[in-house]
């Protein structure tokens, strides 16, 4: 199914360069002043040559571009377009927007980060011209990430398939291969995206009787929408539902208790840091803290435990502690 699928389909080159077309038309639209073509090109991740034929090619069907130079170099902005409104936002405000588009730098060569810019880039064009930009804050925030990311360039394509089956409730013709190296094939009906230490991962059924289940974003092999083969997700099927005491994004099991005892080096960490919804914390006498969750699953947790080598101490279940 996939493969011919994959041969009806436009050239890929052709599908992006469309793409770019529709955004670069919605980037110039919301720009209140002219547009550097250098500008452009960074934006866009091509070199000017190509801006100039993008350009061309949106003039051929209809639009208009009044051309200037900034600094002697070419600049465009779209004629017709409606300004949007001056949005007003307080120096808080503009931090926080910084913020926000910083976060999603973990995500980069997604589809997220491209519209969290797009949308950064939106609001930054409908200030007042006399506000200043927030980039000017650049430097006075940053984000972390610990335990490293996942890379997601090569799989860009991939990964605009997948979200675009979620948003329009439209199956995806897949092929997965499991970090066993198990590899499968289907049609799979997503039901949503989850973002779990700085990585993605779909929640959905593939057609093999398997049930909903989580699958890495970055292990699709490849993956099609079937634009004409809408799903619905079952009614009683909710995300908060489905994760209800997981400890990550590992499911399934009975709920169980797990106590575990903190070192007074690590057990601060627990009146200040929430792990899990479910738990409970408690000083004991000798210095160590107790911690007591409840979970559904022990293989991310054992993991976590683990990590903290003698600062924990496993109280019970007996086959956490046997790991």
């Amino acid at each position: 199914m996939g493969e011919a699928s994959g041969k009806r389909g436009r050239k890929q080159g052709t599908y992006r360069q469309t793409k770019r077309v529709f955004a670069l038309v919605d980037h110039l639209s919301a720009r209140r002043a002219p547009v550097l073509e250098d500008e452009l090109a960074e934006r866009f991740g091509v070199v000017r040559r190509q801006i100039k034929r993008d350009l061309a090619a949106i003039e051929e069907v209809g639009f208009d571009f009044e051309r200037s130079e900034l600094e002697g170099r070419p600049a465009v902005r779209l004629r017709g377009s409606r300004a949007p409104h001056p949005i007003r936002l307080s120096l808080r405000e503009r931090y926080t927007l910084l913020a926000v588009r910083r976060v999603f730098d973990v995500l980069e060569a997604t589809a997220f980060a491209a519209d969290v810019q797009s949308i950064f880039d939106k609001v930054v064009a409908s200030l007042p011209e006399s506000s200043d930009h927030p980039e000017q804050l650049a430097d006075r925030f940053t984000y972390l990430p610990d335990g490293g990311t996942k890379r997601y360039a090569r799989s860009e394509g991939i990964l605009d398939q997948l979200l675009s089956g979620v948003l329009y409730g439209h199956r995806v013709d897949c092929a997965y291969r499991s970090i066993r190296g198990n590899e499968r094939s289907g049609t799979l009906e997503p039901y949503a995206l989850v973002l779990y230490r700085h990585g993605l991962y779909v929640v959905g059924a593939l057609g093999d009787g398997s049930g909903i289940r989580v699958y890495a974003a970055e292990r699709f092999l490849r993956a099609t929408r079937l634009r004409k083969e809408p799903f619905e997700r079952p009614a009683e099927f909710t995300l908060d539902d489905y994760f209800e005491g997981a400890f990550g994004v590992f499911t399934g099991g009975e709920k169980q208790r797990v106590v575990l005892d903190l070192s007074p080096d690590v057990g601060h960490l627990a009146e200040h840091r929430t792990w899990h919804p479910s738990q409970r914390v408690t000083a004991l006498e000798d210095g160590w803290t107790r911690l007591e969750l409840e979970v559904s699953n022990l293989t991310q947790v054992a993991q976590w435990v683990l990590g903290w080598g003698e600062q924990v101490r496993v109280v019970e279940p007996a086959e956490l502690a046997s790991q």
